[in-house]
């Protein structure tokens, strides 16, 4: 199997395919494992503390922040333009976002 091809992308994509007004995000159990173990052990990696932000894993060291996104999201998505908002709002200076799919195949 290819490296890049991943099963969870794909039925989110088949649940578009099949609806275009399909909710696509980590509240699906087929995300749930994966988004638990990957964001931990990555933000741990880093020495920050894996929190959760407007329901999407975050984390903090200071004035700088990150935020895990769905591997579909645009960066112009919603959720995160939400999440960056909150996140300045609690002092994050430094904000970046990560899809899932970047953090699982290139950590660092």
């Amino acid at each position: 199997m290819h490296n890049i091809l991943d099963w969870r992308t794909a039925l989110d994509l088949a649940r578009l395919a099949l609806d275009p007004y399909a909710t696509v995000d980590f509240s699906t159990g087929h995300w749930q494992s994966l988004v638990g173990a990957a964001t931990t052990a990555y933000f741990n990696a880093l020495g920050w503390t894996p929190a959760i932000l407007l329901g999407l894993p975050f984390a903090r060291s200071g004035t700088c922040g990150e935020l895990i996104t769905h591997p579909l999201w645009a960066d112009s998505h919603p959720a995160i333009s939400q999440a960056e908002s909150s996140a300045s709002a609690n002092g994050v200076m430094q904000f970046r976002s990560k899809s899932l799919f970047e953090l699982v195949r290139r950590p660092f």
